[in-house]
């Protein structure tokens, strides 16, 4: 059965044309594999988004495709979500072309593309085409600042735009698609400057703007439109901002309205400018800091389009995974938004690195499939066998089920992105560990010094086969010597120095750290020696100091101490509070230390 599978795959390799029906496994085709298939195969990329707002292409480009057929390969990948499409990276012209002429097949070369890779080879294509619009350099922006992960210096360079023209397109992100659509459009009387003047609107107004500029383009020219925006009132009681300095400001209509004593206007913002300053700075400081104590990492919505983000769930990616992999991990944010009237606005579980949750997902797809087969073989092995009464409640089956699913998750290598703060210090402390232990023993003080001549003057003891090794490695093998041997080595660096010099560099944590490491009872000390601290525990998020605290038995002794529910109160308060109560109640930390952290020691 394998070998006729083989034998279709390379028939439809090397000349047939892969079609629907076929039912073709596109991923076990080797990366670079040229091969022709039925462009009703080939979806656009998952990721990144590929609107081509302006379609149109040229009569001598249909009529050469519908003479000729597609002559240059579109660049795909197999579908992340069906093994029996494509995903097109390259050659939408082309691969639309196709299908608006309903050709049968079309050139294709299928690589293994990752998500950012692909999403690199779609945007060069398009900044590269010809006749580019505003509104596509929009979106290429926002795609270029996704893939740079919210860079600008660097997206703008990228993408060949001065900052100040890179940032103007950014701007054009937040209109709506049916204005977006209008922009694009050169028979609308509709221009740059009413667009940039839009996007300080909200979506409605937005709307009502438009169809305003539309119907009356000589009345609603970019002047007027900025004067009359200029303008406008902006209700305090919408602004997410501490309004108190507003009171008495002049541009406050509150003010001045109450000077008739009535009471009964709404205090309204007439400076829009000052009023949507104020909203994006309180986003980008109040909000955010507030969401980055309870969730960790923060971004802004522009950053990471939705196409380029996925939620991360325990049922997307297992409940191990998740609640020790993925809640840790730097790839995790929160998206918050900063567009008129959506202030403050955010989604949690925000996964940015697209490739890894697709391969998570599919990995928890599979151990779930798997303990489905194996509990259902199982029931089927007893019935047949009589040694049971197959007489369980459905919802006995579905429990069983589920601990089966378990049972095979905490068997998946957990993945995670540690912040560099984090590792840092856990690096830090152990270094520290380590000096207290091998600063005392004689061999590694000796091995050290060996190491170091043979740095120095580039002497390769014959323990070390021929075989170049970092100046940590070497303190290692050197520690596996015998104090005789040792010295005797120190001799011979010496005199080889005489003739021959060199240097390599060094990183001492690293191998304070892999000392530590080949001691038993190095993990013991380790673990002994970290104790939170309230710089420690300022790194993390809320969530992961709830996470440790309950690993290490703290929350137990914590409600013991202060009655049922405490432990919950606490962690509803501010971080700074819950560190403040942490570090001030007495409890024995010498037992435990933060996986990450003793994972160093594994590794």
């Amino acid at each position: 059965m394998q070998s006729m599978a083989q034998d279709n795959m390379s028939s439809a390799v090397s000349s047939n044309v892969v079609t629907a029906s076929m039912g073709f496994d596109f991923t076990q085709v080797a990366s670079g594999t040229p091969m022709l298939v039925c462009p009703t195969l080939i979806s656009d990329l998952s990721v990144g988004g590929n609107k081509r707002r302006n379609k149109q292409r040229s009569a001598e480009f249909k009529e050469s495709i519908k003479a000729k057929g597609v002559i240059q390969s579109l660049s795909v990948r197999p579908s992340t979500t069906n093994p029996n499409r494509l995903e097109l990276c390259a050659g939408y012209g082309r691969r639309d072309t196709a299908l608006e002429l309903g050709l049968a097949s079309v050139p294709v070369i299928v690589n293994s593309f990752s998500d950012k890779e692909s999403l690199a080879i779609m945007l060069t294509e398009n900044k590269d085409r010809e006749n580019i619009s505003i509104v596509d350099e929009a979106d290429l922006a926002q795609s270029y600042l996704s893939l740079h992960d919210g860079d600008l210096n660097s997206a703008a360079l990228h993408l060949g735009l001065n900052l100040k023209v890179f940032r103007e397109r950014l701007l054009l992100k937040r209109l709506s698609e049916n204005v977006l659509e209008k922009l694009a459009d050169p028979s609308n009387k509709f221009s740059l400057g009413h667009a940039l003047i839009l996007s300080t609107f909200d979506e409605k107004t937005q709307e009502q703007t438009l169809e305003a500029i539309l119907a009356d383009p000589q009345t609603y020219t970019v002047k007027e439109l900025k004067l009359r925006a200029s303008k406008r009132q902006l209700n305090l009681k919408t602004a997410p901002f501490d309004t108190a300095d507003c009171q008495k400001c002049q541009y406050n209509t509150g003010e001045q309205f109450d000077l008739l004593g009535d009471n009964e206007c709404e205090a309204k913002c007439s400076l829009p400018s000052c009023f949507n300053e104020k909203a994006q700075s309180w986003v980008k400081t109040t909000r955010s800091q507030e969401l980055e104590e309870k969730y960790g990492r923060v971004i802004l919505w522009e950053a990471k389009p939705e196409n380029d983000r996925r939620t991360v769930t325990a049922e997307s990616v297992g409940d191990k995974q998740f609640a020790d992999g993925c809640m840790s991990c730097e790839s995790k944010c929160v998206v918050v938004d900063d567009r008129p009237m959506r202030w403050g606005n955010y989604i949690v579980d925000q996964c940015i690195n697209t490739d890894c949750f697709t391969e998570l997902a599919a990995a928890n797809k599979q151990v779930i499939e798997d303990a489905k087969k194996a509990h259902e073989l199982k029931q089927s092995v007893d019935i047949e066998a009589n040694t049971t009464e197959h007489e369980a409640s459905s919802d006995v089956d579905a429990q069983q089920e589920k601990v089966a699913i378990k049972s095979r998750q905490t068997e998946v290598s957990l993945k995670r992105k540690t912040s560099a703060a984090a590792l840092e210090d856990y690096r830090a402390q152990l270094r520290h560990s380590s000096a207290n232990v091998f600063l005392q023993d004689k061999r590694f003080r000796m091995a050290m010094v060996l190491a170091s001549l043979c740095n120095i003057s580039n002497y390769k003891p014959e323990c070390l086969q021929g075989q170049h090794k970092t100046f940590n490695q070497q303190v290692m093998v050197y520690m596996g010597l015998d104090s005789i041997t040792i010295q005797k080595e120190m001799g011979n660096a010496v005199v080889h120095h005489a003739t021959a010099g060199g240097r390599e560099g060094t990183c001492p944590t690293d191998l304070m750290i892999d000392a530590l490491a080949s001691r038993e009872d190095g993990l013991s000390i380790a673990t002994a020696d970290w104790l939170p601290t309230s710089d420690r525990l300022n790194m993390y998020n809320i969530a992961q100091i709830q996470r440790m605290c309950s690993d290490a038995g703290f929350n137990d002794s914590y409600e013991q101490a202060n009655g049922e529910g405490s432990i919950s109160l606490l962690f509803n308060s501010r971080k700074s509070e819950i560190i403040k109560q942490i570090m001030g109640f007495e409890f024995d930390w010498s037992h435990y230390a933060p996986t990450d952290y003793q994972d160093l020691l594994r590794q």
